[in-house]
């Protein structure tokens, strides 16, 4: 099988230093890989790197087959909309419900009433989120934003998950949820799931494969 996402000798220069050098992996469908690492080790970074939102400065990005190494914005933002995004910082929007930010991928999309409806129907219930779907965003646990987050993040049925620090500041209740809902999509909707972790049991949550930053 090819891989969905394929990195080979990426590096990223920055003013101050090298701040990632010589990252390689591949990634396919229905697999997940945990990148671990202390605080500064380049872990976000990476994250904007594998979507655009930084460019690096050696290197190659592959995504399904195509390099991204000479892609213009406007197919980097064409790449973003096909794949889940729930980035550190990157939270819900406080004047929408938590039912309005999980669509709102899909009204940004234009999709019809019906399409949007089924989809968050579905969201609810496989994120167990139907009790909060009236609540505004600020109101919501610290765990449910999570599951918001990633419900929202999957909305569009992407073929790839980025997330940014998934189980920082959870207690072990939550982070069983988010490992059920997710460890049930990488196995039964071919989802491909990389993550960031600060710790190597974070990462064990989801028996994912490890890679390493100093």
């Amino acid at each position: 099988m090819s891989a969905l996402l394929e990195v080979c000798d990426l590096a990223f220069v920055s003013a101050r230093a090298r701040e990632l050098d010589g990252i390689g992996f591949t990634l396919e469908r229905g697999k997940s890989l945990c990148v671990v690492g202390d605080s500064g080790s380049g872990k976000t970074l990476l994250l904007r790197l594998l979507c655009g939102l930084e460019r690096s400065s050696e290197g190659h990005i592959r995504h399904d087959g195509t390099d991204m190494a000479r892609a213009t914005e406007s197919q980097w933002r064409g790449l973003r909309r096909r794949m889940g995004v729930a980035l550190d910082g990157a939270g819900l929007l406080s004047r929408l419900t938590l039912a309005e930010n999980i669509v709102y991928p899909l009204l940004a999309a234009g999709v019809d009433d019906h399409k949007l409806d089924t989809s968050l129907e579905f969201a609810l219930a496989y994120f167990d989120l139907y009790p909060w779907r009236a609540a505004m965003a600020q109101d919501l646990p610290a765990g449910v934003q999570r599951r918001a987050l990633l419900a929202r993040a999957t909305i569009t049925d992407p073929p790839l998950l980025l997330c940014d620090n998934l189980f920082v500041g959870l207690h072990d209740e939550a982070r069983q949820d988010i490992r059920g809902v997710l460890g049930r999509a990488v196995a039964n909707r071919g989802l491909a799931l990389l993550y960031t972790a600060s710790s190597e049991a974070d990462a064990a949550l989801l028996g994912a494969d490890i890679l390493r930053l100093a």
